[in-house]
């Protein structure tokens, strides 16, 4: 008899698929269940897996798909321009897609490791009747402790930076700096206050290209800078047209006309580099000359600051056709609106003035007039700047403040009575001010915040805490309030005293306390009359005021009543010390009460 044949099940023979399906899954899943963080960290690590596979096996058979390197590299727009041929093309971007490759993979590693339980810094369980102290410390460090997959995020992040910003920026020899060319040697004899500008006509190179004058500390009028005012730009124009402004440049002088326009005398450009001669001996000297270079002395420069009359001012409002109509060298024209306007202009010559010291933000002018003038500084005007002035030889308290009006276009320009006065222009903006005071506010907060957040975390109320620990508690958290609300007064106060200055500072505080003593004495009969017995509703008359008028009260009081005795047939239980002590502080006639919750109740006063 033949023996039967055994069959499989149908489940039977699914089983080992299934099996493999799902050991499949869970290796393409990092051994991890479906999630949406696992299938990210899965396409992460294999997408940079195959990249690098990818790219090995490209190097090994570069032969074969050289035809379509070189194809890619010619569809490209720029590539021609930026590398010799393909082949360059593609040792340049190996490095950086293979760096793309080894980042993807390690961010597939970081994603899958955030959903595995492993820390850094790890402590072992306590058992639950173990001593205080060591449940603290154990409490302590489990908050301590890190989880890995975050301090392999940062690891990764680190080195990404590190491998885009590594040499991104170029470098040369600094030993280069330790050079000075010759021309700079000569500019530097001239210790005056003076400016410079290149003149490349076409056909010429860059000559002192932008910004270059900035490492030997020259002063020019053309450049590169991230923000310029337009007003600046608007003026130069007037000279020759601007067409480097997409590039944030002011570009340097390249046409003829633009070297006899009065505008640039005005920028005190007492130096022009050119690599051409310059045929125009009546305004330009040669003073300097190498195979490299031309220096010519601008002879019609106008000082860096000089005055005007008064009776030459032209008051426009289209300041660019008064500075195509009138000459600078004759007339300062000022915006509509400055203060006092004249009619009429007349010429007149202008006179230098000394400057006595130049800074970034402050430069002083000493001026001897013997009419009214208007002073004209050669340095852009802009809102930030004030101007301060005083009598020759006098201290800065006997200065005031003068407005400075906008001349020719750019520059600064102040009136001033006839005289000798020493003048203080000075850069001090509101808002450089005000942020940061909002600054250190912001940061006395975060540290406020922070010591909230450590005072909570490593103190704890405990049954067996001792009395002297409680009270220092209690008794240093007022101190540290205190000090730190009067950091932020002294902040606010500093200020204000920058804003109003020592005149404006005095007049508010004045205003104020007449304010403050009007206001009581207006309310003191009004507000604070006892009732014919002398009662308790004093008291609560006074506890009905306002606090700053209720400190003053009590202050007044306190101060020049006789001891223990107040008008009306009030006592004071003790005199001013009883006072002191039925309040909990001291009062001043500003109103500033340090307030003490629950413990102010009005001057508490009571009758006989």
């Amino acid at each position: 008899m033949r023996p039967r044949r055994r069959t499989q099940r149908p489940e039977a023979r699914e089983r080992p698929i299934s099996n493999r399906r799902s050991g499949l899954l869970r290796l393409l899943l990092l051994d991890a269940s479906p999630s949406a963080v696992t299938v990210l960290a899965a396409l992460a690590f294999w997408g940079g897996l195959f990249t690098l596979v990818g790219l090995a096996f490209s190097r090994v058979f570069f032969a074969r798909i050289e035809p379509l390197v070189e194809r890619a590299f010619w569809s490209l727009a720029l590539a021609p321009s930026g590398f010799p041929d393909h082949r360059a093309f593609y040792s340049y971007e190996f490095r950086w897609i293979a760096l793309f490759g080894l980042l993807l993979t390690a961010t597939g590693i970081v994603l899958r490791v955030s959903q595995c339980p492993i820390y850094i810094g790890a402590t072992p369980p306590i058992a639950q009747d173990a001593p205080c102290a060591a449940r603290r410390k154990c409490k302590i460090n489990l908050a301590l402790r890190v989880p890995a997959w975050e301090v392999l995020a940062v690891l990764v992040l680190v080195v990404d930076l590190v491998a885009f910003g590594a040499g991104f920026n170029p470098a040369v020899d600094p030993k280069l700096l330790d050079y000075t060319p010759p021309v700079v040697e000569f500019l530097r004899q001239d210790t005056s206050l003076w400016r410079y500008a290149t003149f490349t006509p076409p056909g010429t190179t860059k000559t002192m290209n932008a910004n270059s004058g900035m490492l030997y500390d020259l002063q020019t009028i053309a450049g590169y800078d991230s923000i310029f005012p337009a007003q600046y730009a608007d003026y130069m124009a007037l000279i020759e047209p601007q067409d480097e402004l997409l590039y944030n440049r002011i570009a340097s002088l390249r046409t003829w006309s633009a070297l006899d326009s009065p505008l640039l005398d005005m920028l005190n450009v007492k130096y022009i580099l050119t690599e051409v001669e310059i045929p125009n001996p009546a305004k330009y000297r040669l003073v300097y000359q190498d195979r490299a270079v031309r220096v010519y002395e601008n002879l019609g420069v106008l000082p860096r600051a000089f005055t005007l009359p008064a009776s030459a001012a032209v008051f426009a409002k289209d300041v660019a056709e008064a500075l195509r109509t009138y000459d600078v060298h004759r007339y300062v024209v000022l915006d509509a609106g400055c203060e006092p306007a004249t009619s009429s202009p007349q010429p007149a010559s202008p006179v230098s003035q000394t400057i006595t010291r130049y800074t970034l933000n402050e430069v002083f002018v000493d001026v001897a007039v013997s009419e009214p003038s208007w002073l004209v500084l050669g340095d852009s005007h802009f809102p930030g700047w004030r101007a301060f002035v005083r009598p020759q030889g006098a201290s800065e308290d006997a200065e005031r403040e003068v407005a400075i009006c906008r001349a020719n276009g750019n520059f600064r320009a102040v009136y001033l009575e006839p005289g000798a006065w020493t003048v203080r222009f000075k850069y001090s903006p509101d808002s450089v001010k005000i942020g940061a005071f909002i600054t250190f506010v912001a940061g006395m907060v975060l540290l406020f915040l922070v010591g909230l957040y450590l005072w909570r975390f490593f103190y704890r109320e405990t049954d067996e805490g001792d009395t002297v620990r409680r009270v220092a508690k209690n008794s240093l958290a007022p101190i540290v309030l205190n000090l730190f609300n009067r950091a932020i007064e002294m902040a606010f106060a500093a200020l204000m005293a920058r804003i109003l200055g020592p005149v404006g500072n005095g007049r508010y505080a004045t205003a104020v306390n007449i304010y403050l003593w009007f206001d009581m004495i207006a309310n003191f009969g009004l507000d604070t009359v006892p009732d014919a017995g002398g009662g308790p509703a004093a008291g609560a008359n006074v506890g009905a005021l306002p606090d700053h008028q209720r400190a003053a009260v009590c202050a007044l009081c306190g101060r020049v009543a006789s001891p223990g005795r107040l008008p009306g047939g009030l006592a004071i239980p003790g005199g001013s010390s009883g006072l002191r002590d039925h309040l909990g502080h001291r009062a001043s006639l500003s109103g500033a009460v340090a307030r003490k919750p629950g413990l102010w109740t009005g001057c508490a006063l009571s009758g006989p």
